[in-house]
């Protein structure tokens, strides 16, 4: 049996966005951004600080949150409104390339020479 437990961590970064906050220069971390996420209302898309509770709970269910802000340009028809939107995505734990799945079931960790 495996005692591996997988950990989103395990790779060095949790996103894209934290290595180019580590390693781009701001000015082109900024111009990579807008390529990748595209401008809302001609400015970058606005990220939304949680509250710290919020934080705190994602923290401890280990999963990442994120909140931002898109503008949009006023309606001659109607008055402006608020629209909130969420989504939600799941990734399962993958083994690096060309990795073979161990008896035990899991990937890599027990098949590696060091585990």
């Amino acid at each position: 049996m495996c005692a591996y437990t997988y950990n989103q961590h395990d790779a060095g970064f949790a996103s894209v966005e934290a290595i180019l906050e580590k390693f781009v220069p701001h000015a082109e971390r900024t111009e990579v951004l807008r390529v990748l996420h595209g401008w809302n209302a001609g400015a970058p898309v606005q990220a939304i600080p949680l509250p710290d509770a919020v934080a705190t709970a994602a923290a401890a269910g280990d999963f990442d949150l994120q909140a931002y802000r898109f503008q949009a340009a006023p309606e001659q028809l109607r008055a402006p409104r608020l629209v909130k939107v969420s989504a939600a995505a799941t990734r399962a734990a993958q083994a690096g390339a060309g990795a073979v799945s161990g008896t035990c079931g899991c990937t890599a960790r027990c098949m590696a020479p060091d585990a």
